[in-house]
């Protein structure tokens, strides 16, 4: 196909998809998976070491993610007199750290439109609450 220099350009609206707009139950639940398998890395790379980086390990880093999203020190939920354990800690939480800007919400704005919106403080503390309770025994959510 040949375009001819100085022929209009013809500008085509973009394509509606099927995308519905997301309750916060339903985006908690998809966070939570993603910061499990965010996780598993670090588990793997612990166990490789000799290493088991447990629930009590994770409910630790849990509660420095909520410091932090609080404005609190999250570094004394981190301590450890283990040295390589407290690595393992800070390393997973430096990680999750950065999730609630990765992390988007979706809005549906009208039946064209989807707004993209950066986690807000409120849902990741209601995204760690849940991961919490899905690190207690014989307890799954969802």
């Amino acid at each position: 196909m040949k375009i001819r220099r100085g022929a209009p350009l013809q500008i085509l609206p973009p394509q509606a998809t099927a995308q519905t707009a997301a309750t916060p139950a339903t985006e908690i639940v998809r966070i939570v998976r993603h910061l499990e398998v965010m996780t598993v890395p670090h588990i793997e790379a612990a166990q490789r070491i000799g290493y088991l980086l447990g629930a009590q390990d994770l409910h630790a880093i849990i509660d420095a993610l909520e410091a932090e999203a609080q404005g609190l020190n999250p570094v004394p939920h981190l301590d450890c007199p283990d040295e390589i354990r407290r690595h393992q800690r800070q390393s997973l939480y430096e990680e999750l750290l950065g999730e609630p800007s990765n992390i988007f919400r979706t809005s549906k704005v009208d039946d064209a439109t989807t707004r993209y919106e950066a986690l807000d403080r409120t849902l990741w503390l209601a995204c760690l609450k849940a991961w919490r309770l899905r690190l207690e025994p014989k307890t799954k959510p969802f």
